[in-house]
């Protein structure tokens, strides 16, 4: 097992506030990414 050790974010409390609305906005789709997908729609079962 690797052991990197803890690391903290830090961030402003601005951006920390901002952080729970950027989640809510809509997505935009990534099209390298809806490419990919397009060709494997189900990921393998591990």
């Amino acid at each position: 097992m690797w052991n990197y050790g803890h690391r903290d974010i830090v961030v402003s409390n601005e951006a920390f506030d901002r952080f729970p609305a950027e989640l809510d906005k809509p997505r935009i789709p990534v099209p390298e990414l809806v490419e990919l997908f397009r060709g494997h729609p189900k990921l393998p079962e591990g």
